[in-house]
């Protein structure tokens, strides 16, 4: 085609592929993860359908390949596999971690021996693929055999071990060693070719290929060994699949301390400038840091791995569980940032028109979280005893979570006969716990938080309440066992004490504050309450639960137009056959299919949706090419004569 003609034309069908990636990019492609998955099926061919036009717009382009692209073609199905061995652990719960602390620096080294690794399984797949199923059939039909035989008796030998109480790691490593012998001495003998077995009838090289065998056996030993043993150490010191936290890690959980990030970062920045069009920023300051709360690091053999738990994972875990909440202002600010935990972002939030010291009930799908008011120890041991009672009728009860002091040191404290009255109502609670705990409902108690007494507002809250005379209230419930006889403590003064400043009004924090605390019962969960309910058994899904009608007939409309219009580009083409009718599809079909149709014996095709007229050398419309083609095969007839 002339220049223009065929620019025009390539540019009116580009610009509409290019129109319809704009808006895949900007719409569905900027959708959150389930979302996308949601509509992936109704937009991919998209992206596709531009990416496989432009890559072959011009002969210059058709004439070269990206060799990046097509190595990493090559691994395609090495790296999908090794993704989750490599760059994700654990079921893909968790990152490789091999240099602490240098999270960019260890996603090099990762991302390194990922390639690495994955473009050496690729290599052994296909040099294993050639020794254990060769091209000749007879010696792949035997080979298939003897891997047959050998699985069996090596799954034989396995329960023989089992069944006489062998199987430990020294039996597996030395069975392992001695079977592998066997197998690679099976294999030197039968898969070599005739020209090395007729060498090796010579004594001097049988000599040396016996020495080369020794050695190599040798060199598997060693490997084996070595990973055996690195990979039994490193499950016993903690490298293993992630499960739930044990209880031993109760006295980890509330190790960890508040840290300031800088919020001048730019990959914050450049997210909430994508999100929400925020550019300059103005709490870009020392003065404006932001607070996060962090456990200490633990040693792996512990097998104490806290993190954040998010919404999904809290919802299953806690999946058709009843937790109540019992104590006074702390502990309803906590029950609040527990809410806010399950994707409750208004719990918790200022009412002053509300009443104050009241029950609260939230219901997240199948879960249950209550909160009843308990300010003195004495309404402590009275809510205790009736969920004590109401668990033994009903069995609705999973756990609880206790709190209380402040309110006692503050109006029942003044005199000893108060202080023994206290005593013995702690000792009730105590009494009342250990019931809770032989009906198996674990019990969490809540210490009261760091006092910020500057900020107490009155003098009276002052003298009894402040941050002295509430260690006394603390140390009086320690000696009272109420903390030895709860199943987990969540110490308020750990996740408060380095924020003590901004207690408002000397006993409350911040919502984010009680986040940590939060936290730390989240993962204190783990033991608590370690199998999930598994309930009744879920509806199997629905036939057109991800169905979209108008998404579908708009897939059906391009593959129609795909199949019936013979375009590959799903119609697009016929926007360029506007400017060059000669290179319509349809009339294109013949000269693509015939020569498959005349190769593969099928029917031939009729030439009458050829063009009427063909292009010369030069560039200009010839001749008729019904014309044309019997000129070529008279030209044709008279040469082979």
């Amino acid at each position: 085609m002339p220049l223009f003609q065929h620019v025009f034309a390539k540019g009116l069908m580009g610009a509409a592929l290019f129109v319809a990636l704009v808006l895949w990019v900007t719409g569905p492609f900027m959708q959150g993860k389930f979302d996308y998955n949601q509509t992936n099926a109704y937009y991919a061919f998209i992206p596709l359908t531009a990416y496989i036009y432009f890559r072959n717009l011009t002969p210059f382009l058709r004439n070269h390949s990206l060799d990046l692209l097509h190595q990493i073609g090559k691994t395609t199905l090495e790296t999908y596999l090794m993704q989750h061995h490599i760059w994700l652990t654990s079921d893909a719960k968790s990152l490789l971690t091999l240099i602490p602390g240098w999270p960019k620096v260890n996603f090099l080294v990762v991302s390194v021996i990922y390639v690495v690794v994955s473009r050496r399984l690729y290599q052994l797949t296909l040099f294993l693929r050639g020794m254990v199923l060769p091209n000749n059939r007879n010696a792949c039909l035997k080979n298939l055999a003897g891997m047959v035989s050998i699985i069996l008796s090596f799954c034989g030998l396995a329960y023989i071990l089992e069944s006489q109480g062998l199987l430990n790691l020294g039996i597996v490593g030395v069975v392992s060693c001695a079977c592998g012998y066997l197998l690679y001495s099976f294999l030197l003998k039968y898969t070599v070719s005739t020209e090395n077995t007729v060498e090796a009838n010579h004594p001097v090289n049988s000599t040396s290929n016996k020495k080369a065998m020794v050695t190599s056996y040798a060199i598997a030993i060693i490997a084996v060994a070595s990973c055996g043993i690195s990979w039994h150490t490193m499950a016993v010191t903690g490298a293993t699949k992630i499960h739930n936290l044990p209880q031993s890690c109760d006295k980890y959980a509330n190790q960890g301390k508040w840290m300031s990030l800088n919020g001048c970062d730019e990959g914050p920045r450049g997210e909430e400038y994508r999100n929400y069009g925020i550019s300059p920023i103005s709490t870009c300051s020392a003065q404006n840091s932001v607070f996060v709360w962090g456990w200490e690091e633990q040693k792996p053999s512990s097998h104490c791995r806290f993190k954040q738990r998010d919404v999904k994972s809290l919802k299953k875990h806690l999946k058709d569980r009843t937790i109540y909440f019992v104590g006074d202002s702390i502990t309803r600010y906590l029950y609040h940032s527990f809410c806010r935990q399950f994707g409750i972002p208004d719990a918790g939030s200022y009412n002053a028109t509300d009443v104050k010291h009241h029950n609260l009930s939230q219901e997240i799908g199948d879960i249950k979280l209550e909160f009843i008011w308990a300010g003195y120890a004495t309404e402590v041991v009275e809510a205790v005893n009736n969920l004590t009672l109401s668990n033994s009728l009903e069995d609705n009860l999973d756990l609880v979570v206790l709190g209380g002091g402040a309110w006692d040191k503050l109006w029942k404290f003044d005199t000893n006969e108060d202080e023994e009255l206290l005593k013995s109502a702690l000792g009730e609670l105590k009494t009342g716990i250990e019931k809770l705990k032989k009906l198996k409902v674990p019990v969490v108690w809540l210490t009261p938080t760091s006092i910020n007494t500057a900020a107490l507002p009155t003098d009276e809250k002052r003298a009894k309440i402040n941050e002295d005379e509430m260690k006394k209230i603390r140390d009086l419930y320690k000696s009272e066992h109420i903390l030895s006889s709860s199943s987990f403590v969540i110490d308020g003064e750990v996740f408060t004490s380095t924020r003590v400043s901004e207690s408002f009004d000397g006993v409350h924090y911040p919502h984010s504050v009680y986040t940590a605390g939060a936290q730390i019962l989240c993962n204190a969960m783990d033991w608590l309450l370690p199998t999930p309910k598994v309930g009744p058994p879920k509806p199997p899904p629905q036939p057109g639960a991800m169905a979209h009608p108008l998404r579908g007939f708009m897939i059906l409309c391009f593959a129609a137009a795909g199949i019936f219009l013979f375009d590959g580009f799903l119609g697009f083409s016929y926007l360029a056959a506007l400017v060059v009718p000669s290179v319509a599809p349809r009339r294109l079909f013949y000269e693509s299919f015939s020569t498959l149709h005349q190769d593969m014996k099928l029917p031939a095709l009729e030439m009458k949706y050829l063009p009427t007229t063909i292009a010369t050398h030069d560039g200009k419309l010839g001749s008729p090419i019904e014309q044309v083609v019997k000129e070529e095969v008279v030209s044709l007839v008279g040469k082979e004569r």
